[in-house]
Order: C-alpha cells, then structure tokens, then sequence
C-alpha cells in the first residue's frame, strides 16, 4: 500500500492562447489533445483547456512565432496529491466523481471553493490553482491527508 502524500511541486508553467495557437504547437511538433484532455510525458504535460488555449509544462519547447497567439506564464500553485486514498481526500473537498480518473485525465472544477485545475497521475492526481489561495487549499488538503493516514495507521495496529 503506498501512503497517501501532498507534495507542492515547482512547475514551471505556460499558457497559450488565440486562435492560432494550434497552429502554433503543431508546429512546435508535439501531440495535441482534444479540447479538455491532456497528454503527458518524461518531458511535462500539454492541456488542452479550450479550442484555442492550452497549458504546458514541458521542457525545452520551442514555438514558432504566430500573430494571433499569445503565450503567458503561469504562476499556479502546484500539489501532486498521489497514493491509495487520493479519491477520499478529493470527495471531501470536491463534488466531482473521481471513480475514473487516470493518467492524462484533465479536469477542470471547484473544490473547497476554489477553482482548481487537475491532471491525472498514475497514482493520483496533479492539481493546481491560483497562487493567492495556493496556501489555503494545500493546508485543507494536508489535514485531510492526515487524518486518512492516521485513520489507515490506526486501522492496521
């Protein structure tokens, strides 16, 4: 059983938006998901958060220059929220049934009532959010996440 963990994770972030911006990661010669999925990799992650936005995280990632897009950096707060239990932890903060998440699964919705972003790991879930409530989703995360762990230890002795 792998204990369940909350860990912040320093991400380096971009936004891509306009309507060229499709042509412009086509031509940066890396897949392109459909609108609302992702795609992941050694190299980071490509979100597809609309027809013509999208974020990334991907390491040496070059575009080409386009008159209609515009690309920005993100300075979201990052959580990688992995091992058995992650589901419990979101059901308390999140209507969303997670039942079917798995890797490369994009969401994009409210929990503990903020707007939050998520990508789904193989053993759990990448999430992010805006860096102002950053602080505050992480502590109500990180209790929950102690409780269940404390709740499995005691449940084992």
């Amino acid at each position: 059983m792998l204990e369940l963990s909350l860990e912040k994770r320093d991400l380096t972030l971009w936004q891509i938006l306009g309507p060229d911006a499709p042509v412009a990661m086509e031509a940066a010669d890396v897949f392109i998901p459909d609108v609302m999925n992702a795609v992941s990799n050694a190299q980071g992650f490509i979100a597809r958060t609309g027809v013509d936005e999208f974020i990334f995280q991907i390491n040496e990632l070059t575009l080409s220059e386009q008159k209609l897009c515009w690309v920005y950096r993100r300075a979201d707060c990052t959580l990688a929220l992995q091992g058995e239990g992650w589901r419990e932890v979101m059901a308390q903060v999140c209507h969303q049934d997670f039942s079917d998440v798995g890797k490369d699964n994009w969401l994009m919705l409210s929990a503990a009532g903020i707007n939050i972003w998520c990508l789904g790991l193989s053993d759990g879930l990448l999430i992010g959010c805006d860096p102002s409530v950053g602080e505050y989703f992480s502590k109500t995360l990180k209790e929950i996440v102690g409780e269940i762990n404390d709740k499995t230890f005691s449940d084992k002795g």
